[in-house]
């Protein structure tokens, strides 16, 4: 059985990162093939017969624009917005909360098994006895002191996720998109890379379970 208490559409707040879908659209009168061919006629009605006046008409080709460039300032300010979303949303935090999820198995739910490189799978729709929800299917891996590629990491993380966990108390976390996370440190320097891209959200429970604030409704 699933726990009995189900979170209700509003109280998610789902928060999309990074991907923005870009759309292109066209714009100007739509005209018939027609409206752009001129008459080749040479007046015996045999059309492209080569009579005086026969042939196309000159094309003119449109008029050609540049984007204005934008200023440093602009764009400045759009990378600290964007890091600072992304730093609010604390990608390791995601990490973590998905390996704690799938550290609850319980026989065939969710049925974890070896998938791509270092990560873990599982696609079910189950509950386990201890009251733990599934539903969708995801591929996860979250490492501590991890040589991945010739690279030892201090944290390595990647998900591809469809998926909703759902805890014991009632609380849900939604992972819709994927997530990289490598924290690389050597001796006094460490670097960090991060990046997530698609839709995530969290809804409390009764009971405490994670501290997502940047996804809560």
């Amino acid at each position: 059985m699933r726990p009995a208490a189900p979170v209700g559409a509003s109280a998610w707040r789902s928060l999309a990162v990074l991907l923005l879908p870009v759309a292109a659209a066209c714009g100007g009168d739509q005209k018939s093939v027609s409206d752009d061919v001129s008459d080749v006629s040479d007046g015996s009605g045999g059309a492209d017969s080569g009579g005086v006046g026969g042939g196309p008409s000159a094309y003119d080709p449109p008029e050609s624009t540049v984007p204005a460039a934008l200023p440093i300032e602009r764009l400045a300010a759009g990378l600290d917005q964007a890091v600072a979303a992304l730093l609010a949303l604390d990608p390791a935090a995601l990490h973590a909360a998905q390996r704690d999820a799938m550290g609850h198995p319980d026989g065939p739910c969710p049925g974890l098994f070896a998938s791509v490189g270092l990560s873990t799978a599982w696609s079910n729709d189950c509950a386990t006895r201890d009251g733990w929800a599934y539903d969708g299917r995801a591929q996860a891996a979250w490492l501590s002191d991890a040589v991945v590629d010739g690279v030892r990491m201090r944290q390595y993380g990647e998900f591809i996720t469809t998926a909703t966990y759902t805890h014991p108390g009632g609380a849900a976390l939604r992972l819709d998109g994927r997530g990289d996370y490598r924290l690389i440190e050597d001796g006094a320097d460490s670097t960090l890379e991060a990046s997530l891209v698609g839709t995530f959200a969290y809804a409390p429970g009764a009971e405490p379970w994670l501290s997502l604030p940047a996804c809560e409704g």
